[in-house]
């Protein structure tokens, strides 16, 4: 009895160790850490917005200022004065985000980054991400957590959650000042393949799924005229208007871009698009008009087939 006593022991102090071993291996200081190059205008990843169509876009791993490249003035189904960053099309699939605790615990560990499954220019990135938890032991050594595919045959616990967060990987240096709720405006750190990655995060609860996520992506319509209009109905004529840019008033930065739906009934930053001729602009001031001029002729609206990812960032 002794020897089986002593032997489950041994056998325990050495997992033990061998975990320790693993979790001290891998620990990382952040501000020391190589940090990722990211290029979110390639063809590889933008579908707008590629560097190959607009030159003027920034160069790979440069800084991107959001608020003078992508901050939209646009209108709510009222009326109101909205505005949103323009992130381009969803693309790809769900990717996984991992938040590390401590068994028994319900917050975070304050100073573990979080774990990202993926980036712009790996197959399937997307700025949308499911949030995984991970427990770890008492003995966790902080960063040691820092690669999604080494964290999957870690052994440790993991546990997914039907909550999605909307996290767009960024360049250092890159900045969107704009938010609606409790989510920091400031640049955030993570760790994709035990490198230091950057991104803005936009709203701090998400959304939550439920067990028809797809349907849920795209919460609510969102309508735009465009400086050209398309000269068919195709997804390469659309292409070519969205990269246009939207038609605007003569101050050049106030849009007719409606949304049907607004916070808090709105409970996703993920849009289906339908364009209007730009002939209509002036008449297109809220929800409504558009409803009366789709009664009036219904070919006055087309639908572009797109998920925008727009979270919107302020509405008066």
């Amino acid at each position: 009895m002794r020897s089986t006593v002593f032997l489950l022991l041994i056998c325990t102090l050495a997992w033990a160790c061998q975990e320790l071993d693993y979790i001290s291996e891998y620990s990382q200081n952040p501000d020391e850490a190589p940090v990722y190059a990211i290029d979110r205008f390639s063809d590889s990843v933008a579908y707008v917005h590629r560097r190959s169509a607009n030159r003027s876009l920034p160069l790979a791993n440069e800084p991107i200022d959001f608020d003078q490249l992508f901050l939209v003035k646009a209108l709510g189904p009222e009326g109101q004065a909205v505005r949103f960053y323009d992130l381009d099309a969803r693309r790809g699939s769900l990717g996984r985000v991992y938040e590390i605790y401590r068994f028994n615990t319900s917050e975070p560990i304050e100073g573990q980054l979080r774990v990202f499954s993926s980036a712009p220019g790996q197959v399937a990135y997307s700025d949308l991400w499911r949030v995984y938890r991970v427990f770890v032991p008492s003995n966790f050594a902080l960063n040691s957590v820092n690669d999604a595919n080494r964290l999957t045959t870690s052994g440790f616990t993991v546990e997914e959650t039907n909550q999605i967060l909307l996290c767009a990987l960024v360049p250092s240096g890159s900045r969107a000042r704009l938010r609606r709720g409790a989510a920091p405006a400031a640049l955030q750190r993570g760790w994709y393949a035990d490198q230091v990655v950057h991104y803005l995060e936009f709203d701090a609860e998400g959304f939550t799924l439920t067990e028809t996520p797809e349907v849920q992506f795209v919460a609510g319509l969102a309508y735009a005229a465009f400086n050209s209009d398309p000269t068919e109905l195709s997804s390469a004529a659309f292409l070519k208007s969205l990269r246009s840019g939207f038609a605007s008033e003569a101050d050049g930065e106030q849009t007719h871009v409606v949304f049907s739906l607004l916070p808090p009934d709105l409970v996703s930053p993920v849009f289906g698009l339908k364009g209007y001729y730009k002939e209509h602009f002036g008449q297109v001031l809220n929800y409504d008009s558009l409803i009366t001029l789709e009664e009036r002729d219904s070919t006055t609206l087309f639908d572009m087939a797109l998920e925008m990812v727009w979270p919107l960032v302020s509405v008066e």
